[in-house]
């Protein structure tokens, strides 16, 4: 098993220093220490705030645009995008803005807490063991600059797991894992925040009680980590509104709002998949945290698993 573990960094570290060696020498010859955290809390982000009349919420320009794509079918041109509360522009989120959430306040038959159903749409799935993802950070030398840290993304075999009274995973529970093929991710952390391109996972989540699989794509991840041993970061990604429609009919006394579901969440559809000119995707960030978690040593995944 692995765990989170300075003593060995911080003296080599040191010895670094005293010998006046260069830092860029003692990255190639240091190897660095690996850290595994289990996310215990996943909030989809849906509320933006208005800062000085400009609409502000966290997460990522998935598209590469800000705005509307060129020439592009997804949505209104004149709808801009997010700000970044660090000032970064064209910030995708579809999910944000009232859309999905009256749609399941209409689903729900309430007004009240229909903003908290979505934004939990998946953090019943990671209370409740079957939605596991673990993070590992491989070959760190420092959590606030390192010029390479491999980040594996793995997802953990379900099982009854413990949860505090603060309805979040305990930290220090041990994960056997999945099957599948991880999303391996080279890259480094600077001033303390890690960025990750490429992300790919099969989130699962409910809807007033109908459980469903939820695929998100284009992803991409920030990662801070914490004096107290905890991470934070954001997840954005596109996820396909065709799913989310598909989980309409399943709910109990929902079905005849199939077809008006469907419309509400195909016109929030802001992504458009380029090879087939359809606009498929939904943008969405979700917050994460995380906490220390081990991995069973004997416990891998198949070379010849599919991608999660």
């Amino acid at each position: 098993m692995r765990w989170r573990f300075l003593g060995p960094v911080v003296a080599l570290a040191t010895l670094c220093g005293s010998l006046g060696l260069a830092s860029v020498g003692c990255e190639e010859t240091v190897a660095g220490e690996t850290y595994v955290y289990v996310i215990d809390d996943m909030r989809i982000l849906i509320e933006p705030s208005e800062v000085d009349g400009v609409a502000m919420i966290d997460g990522f320009d998935i598209d590469g645009f800000d705005g509307a794509a060129p020439d592009g079918i997804c949505r209104n041109a004149e709808r801009p995008d997010y700000i970044a509360p660090d000032g970064r522009p064209g910030i995708d989120n579809g999910l944000a803005g009232g859309g999905l959430v009256n749609l399941v306040t209409l689903l729900a038959e309430q007004e009240e807490d229909s903003a908290d159903i979505f934004a939990g749409l998946v953090q019943s799935a990671v209370t409740g063991g079957t939605l596991l993802v673990l993070l590992e950070f491989e070959d760190v030398n420092s959590f606030e600059n390192d010029s390479h840290v491999t980040l594996r993304i793995v997802l953990g075999q379900p099982f009854d797991v413990g949860v505090g009274t603060d309805g979040r995973l305990l930290a220090g529970q041990s994960f056997d894992l999945r099957p599948v093929e991880p999303v391996v991710i080279e890259t480094s952390i600077r001033d303390g925040v890690l960025l990750a391109d490429g992300v790919a996972l099969q989130l699962e989540g409910s809807i007033l009680d109908v459980e469903f699989e939820l695929p998100i794509s284009l992803g991409q991840l920030r990662v801070e980590f914490n004096p107290n041993g905890t991470i934070t970061g954001v997840l954005g990604g596109a996820l396909p509104w065709r799913t989310l429609a598909d989980v309409i009919p399943r709910i109990g006394g929902a079905s005849q709002f199939a077809a008006l579901g469907a419309t509400i969440l195909r016109g929030i559809a802001d992504i458009m998949n380029f090879e087939t000119g359809e606009c498929d995707r939904i943008s969405a960030s979700i917050r994460v945290h995380g906490v220390p978690a081990f991995i069973y040593e004997d416990s891998a995944p198949s070379p010849d698993a599919g991608v999660p």
